[in-house]
């Protein structure tokens, strides 16, 4: 009686072992594609690419979670999981007659509150894929970010405040998006966000390289692989070699901020400069110019300049571009400077009018 006994809890202590329960996940990225006309092929694609990036291993330490927008009016939101060896799709929330809620701060809110889950990871990350135009307003008919038409323009200032309000303080938000690597944008969410990986330029419609770089985005993101991979991608795409990426900690930006507002204090900006600016756009007149190029334009202070420099370091800390970029209304544009990040500062086109408004502007003067 006694062996059999002893057998019994042999065998109830070998399938005990076996099946240790399984480590609950660290982080969580959230893949967000609003409605954007005509882009949700190419979403679908890069959560394929992303998918095919990624292992099973992966999915045990890292939550994945898609919002999608495959109509006007209709989203879904799932988790991407392995279940018995295979990537499936676990539906979260089904939404029709949809109207375009993300749009506003309450809600955006419910959806970030859903995609965190009942238990949130101790880490949250947020990859936003649609058209973009860094700071400009929804409501002077273009948008911070979303689609063709004004109804589903989403302003920077409510995804800050949706992340607020959720108490979410992101690792970093991945915009595969046009222009959104832009001072104005990383100025105003630079107290929700640690890092934002963004181009000041536009994107190519395919994306971000999401299959060679899935991998660089989970756990402790390697920021230098991701800039590099997007360079290699991009460089050696036969169709489409353009492309330009930057990494920024926003954490720095506060102490940016305060060395521009004295180069603004000691020197004006002279407007006929304009002209001869690294631009990054095809619009007209042009919207986004390269930050370090316009303060060093005016600033004729060796020591602020240098202060301005040095400081970008820490701002920008990764970086790369390939020799052209391509704009819509421009054609190829030649990269004869780079700091990594954009401002509308010295520009005259109307869809700036309330550029006074932006929180960079007003750290800034």
């Amino acid at each position: 009686m006694k062996k059999t006994i002893l057998l019994l809890l042999t065998i109830i202590t070998i399938f005990s072992s076996c099946e240790q329960k399984k480590p609950d996940p660290t982080n969580t990225i959230f893949f967000f594609f609003p409605w954007s006309t005509n882009l949700t092929h190419y979403f679908e694609n890069n959560i394929a690419n992303f998918e095919y990036g990624i292992t099973h291993k992966d999915l045990e330490k890292n939550r994945v979670v898609v919002f999608i927008s495959k109509t006007e009016s209709t989203a879904y939101m799932y988790e991407i999981k392995s279940i018995k060896g295979k990537i499936k799709h676990d539906t979260i929330a089904q939404y029709d007659n949809y109207e375009y809620r993300y749009t506003s701060t309450e809600g955006f809110t419910e959806i970030l509150n859903i995609a965190k889950g009942a238990t949130p990871t101790p880490q949250f990350s947020m990859i936003i894929g649609c058209h973009g135009d860094a700071w400009i307003p929804a409501a002077d008919m273009k948008r911070s970010f979303g689609g063709a038409n004004v109804e589903s323009r989403i302003d920077i200032s409510t995804l800050r405040n949706a992340l607020k309000k959720s108490n979410i303080t992101a690792e970093y938000i991945l915009f595969d998006d046009c222009y959104m690597s832009s001072i104005e944008v990383a100025y105003e969410l630079r107290d929700v966000c640690r890092h934002l990986i963004a181009s000041p330029a536009e994107i190519m419609a395919a994306g971000m390289p999401f299959r060679h770089i899935a991998t660089d985005l989970l756990n402790t993101p390697n920021y230098e692989a991701i800039c590099n991979d997007f360079y290699n991608h991009y460089a050696n795409d036969l169709s489409a070699p353009y492309g330009a990426i930057a990494i920024i900690n926003c954490q720095e930006l506060n102490q940016l901020a305060n060395i521009v507002k004295q180069i603004n204090t000691n020197h004006q900006y002279d407007d006929s400069k304009t002209a001869n600016l690294q631009i990054y756009d095809g619009y007209t007149p042009n919207i986004f110019y390269d930050l370090g190029d316009y303060i060093a334009s005016y600033c004729t202070d060796a020591n602020l300049l240098q202060q301005f420099n040095t400081q970008m370091q820490q701002c920008i800390t990764h970086k790369a571009h390939t020799e052209y970029i391509y704009s819509y209304g421009h054609g190829t544009i030649k990269i004869k400077k780079y700091s990594g990040i954009s401002t509308s500062a010295p520009s005259t086109n109307s869809k700036c009018a309330s550029y006074t408004e932006t929180e960079w502007y007003k750290a800034t003067h």
